[in-house]
């Protein structure tokens, strides 16, 4: 696999890893099937509340991951074009990553919450050392920026996979 096409590939799992993880925060209580990605199932389900409390989670959630994927378009953005903005822009979707994890607190616990916060803040640091190689047309380096951005989605799904019974740990870190 080239180069390129390892970076094509990084980034669809990122914004799998995205789309997927901001789908797992929905407490369980009344069944609803939910795939994470093109229809494909992966041989569990998703189960999504039906109560006001899981309607709210995953409205919040939505809204927070939708968020997630402004913010980090206007940092990639700002930081390939040397702006000016991209501190602020930076530091913003940071603070992103700390609200999710805030947002799960009333379900799985102020741990839990800020456990999931520092995973995706490193998740944001991880993908910005792959960037930044790649700006700097640093084969090495973004190899082993990537490396370390797939390590990083381990311990999500694996962070993922014990937070939630219903999602086993193989079926999460193959999806991310």
């Amino acid at each position: 696999m080239s180069r390129t096409q390892q970076r094509s590939h990084f980034a669809r799992k990122l914004v799998l890893n995205t789309l997927f993880s901001a789908a797992l925060f929905v407490p369980v209580l009344a069944p609803s099937t939910v795939f994470a990605h093109n229809g494909v199932s992966h041989g569990a389900e998703i189960v999504i509340q039906a109560g006001p409390q899981g309607l709210a989670l995953k409205n919040a959630m939505r809204d927070l991951w939708a968020q997630h994927m402004e913010w980090t378009y206007a940092a990639v953005t700002a930081f390939a074009q040397d702006s000016a903005a991209f501190d602020a822009t930076a530091n913003r979707l940071m603070q992103n990553q700390l609200d999710i994890g805030n947002a799960i607190k009333p379900f799985y616990g102020e741990q839990a919450g800020d456990a999931l916060g520092k995973l995706l803040q490193e998740h944001i640091g991880a993908a910005v050392e792959v960037v930044q190689a790649a700006k700097a047309n640093d084969g090495p380096a973004a190899e082993k920026a990537i490396a370390g951005a797939y390590e990083n989605a381990q311990e999500i799904a694996d962070f993922l996979a014990q937070a939630n019974p219903n999602w086993p740990q193989e079926m999460v870190r193959d999806m991310l």
